[in-house]
């Protein structure tokens, strides 16, 4: 499971409501996956941060989506950066489950785009399994 990398696109901010990220993420990692942060592993920018700041942090995050296998999104608060994630992922062919704990984003787009679409989590593990043996079998 290690050498196929799931992108996190969630708001992982760290004056956000994490709850359920975090829950994603600890089911995600319990199971050997390695889970790749963007705002973990490229910065969280400060507000007001200049254009080139933003443009560097932007390329950053698109680069880390594409060494990926599958996108992860748990899009808490209707995160727009979330959103625009799991749009380049689908328009990339990666491969999306979106966790929705809340239903706050039951859009055509994400719903009819996403491999799995889901306010459960357990189901959301499972739909990831199962992107992942078919990329095994192929």
């Amino acid at each position: 499971r290690r050498e196929y990398p799931i992108y996190l696109a969630a708001p992982d901010f760290s004056y956000a409501d994490r709850r359920a990220i975090d829950r994603a993420v600890a089911s995600l990692t319990y199971h050997n996956f390695v889970v790749r942060r963007p705002v973990v592993e490229n910065g969280e920018l400060p507000a007001g941060s200049d254009s080139a700041v933003l443009e560097r942090t932007y390329q950053a995050d698109c680069s880390l989506l594409r060494q990926c296998t599958v996108l992860f999104a748990v899009p808490t608060g209707r995160d727009p950066g979330t959103l625009v994630e799991v749009g380049i992922a689908l328009e990339a062919n990666i491969p999306v489950v979106v966790y929705d704990p809340a239903g706050e984003n039951r859009n055509t787009m994400v719903m009819a785009g996403a491999r799995n679409y889901s306010a459960d989590l357990d189901s959301c593990l499972n739909a990831v399994f199962s992107i992942l043996s078919g990329v095994q079998q192929k």
